[in-house]
């Protein structure tokens, strides 16, 4: 096999588009609760697609319930989908308002809190860093909080250093490198969009054409943002980040710094601390629904949550092949809601007398951080009309 098929053959996973489809089904599934509420109409393909395998206009509903919301009992203006922009730019925490409370709304299965590049981790990073400082200034042991300033700021520098830095595969410097790759991604792309997509197919009827037109602007985009790339590949910055990783886990060991970053993570509130109708006032999913109005209820949910949040630097697809490392913070919903299910919370003691809480797991602090490796999350993309 050619040296250029083995490069072809390794970067598959660049040519995957389920982060895209993934965000597409997140605001599918906004208009889905919004609609069963009594909001604005979903369309019929929104309204059958599905997660975990049930139907997002029944995973509407359970999510409703948690809310004591009943199907149909509002109205566009009582429950609508949240677009307003942030004036700093970056997305809300508010997706949905329904019935005059700001609502966060999550997928069933594994919840993403954040998946940013660089300058929103540094942000986030340095707001909680800041506030934590400040709060324990006159009690912290000086070299406690010298340890937390350390590490925090070597990670927001080695992060600082790599601000808005984009990475190619490797192969791409090699003669007709990149253009092998691009065109092979964009020849896949044609393959699976022309499988029941007719508005396509009827748009982009040749393939080769398709391919061509593609990779020319490809490469015009590669020549204007050239300044940007890195010289390195990305596998070989790839291949640091189990370091920056490491350091990422150091700062993630003390509690208030953990705490303090998912409450940003799931809330915004130091990032929009004057544009408070970007902040939630509560966290849903079809499993749940926790009040995020204060920091002492967000403190909860991070200790709750902690054995089920995977945290980790990797690559982020951008456009025409090209990566940004982004800090992303994944939690296991599904295992989290089936402890609660299959572990009574009260259980009798020895002699069978008054209730006693379970014992929390807290003998060892589980890593906070994933394998840098391990691929993004895969979306059931079915729907009534076109099951697997």
């Amino acid at each position: 096999m050619s040296n250029m098929k083995l490069i072809l053959e390794g970067w598959r996973q660049f040519v995957d588009e389920s982060l895209l489809v993934e965000a597409q089904r997140g605001t599918a599934f906004e208009r889905v609760v919004v609609h069963v509420a009594g909001g604005a109409q979903a369309s019929d393909e929104e309204l059958g697609y599905k997660a975990d395998g049930v139907y997002f206009e029944d995973l509407a509903k359970q999510a409703l319930d948690h809310m004591e919301i009943e199907p149909g009992t509002l109205t566009p203006k009582t429950a609508y989908v949240y677009r307003a922009t942030p004036a700093g730019g970056g997305d809300p925490k508010t997706d949905l308002v329904l019935n005059g409370i700001k609502v966060s709304l999550k997928m069933p299965g594994g919840i993403q809190l954040v998946s940013g590049g660089y300058k929103t981790a540094i942000a986030d990073l340095s707001a909680a860093e800041k506030e934590i400082l400040e709060a324990v200034e006159e009690t912290l042991e000086e070299e406690v909080e010298e340890k937390i300033l350390t590490d925090t700021q070597i990670l927001i520098g080695e992060m600082q250093d790599k601000l808005q830095v984009k990475w190619l595969p490797v192969g791409c410097a090699e003669s007709g490198g990149y253009e092998g790759l691009i065109r092979t991604k964009y020849e896949r792309e044609w393959d699976r969009k022309a499988n029941g997509d007719r508005k396509f197919i009827k748009e982009n009827p040749d393939k080769e054409a398709f391919a061509a037109r593609n990779v020319n602007r490809a490469i015009v985009w590669v020549e204007k943002n050239k300044e940007k790339f890195a010289k390195e590949s990305w596998e070989a910055y790839r291949a640091t980040l189990p370091d920056l990783n490491a350091l990422l886990n150091k700062v993630m060991e003390d509690d208030d710094m953990r705490h303090a970053l998912v409450d940003e993570w799931i809330t915004g509130r130091r990032r929009f601390a004057a544009e408070p109708a970007h902040i939630p006032d509560v966290l849903l999913d079809p499993n749940g629904s926790h009040s995020v109005r204060t920091t002492e209820q967000t403190r909860e949910i991070a200790t709750n949550w902690f054995p089920y949040l995977k945290a980790n630097i990797r690559g982020k697809g951008r456009p025409n092949l090209s990566k940004e490392p982004a800090l992303r913070v994944d939690f296991d919903a599904n295992s989290y809601y089936n402890e609660l299910m299959n572990e009574s919370h009260f259980c009798p003691d020895d002699e069978g007398t008054a209730p006693v809480e379970p014992t929390q797991q807290e003998d060892t602090l589980r890593s906070f951080i994933e394998d840098p490796d391990i691929g993004d999350l895969k979306v059931d993309v079915s729907t009534k009309e076109n099951k697997d």
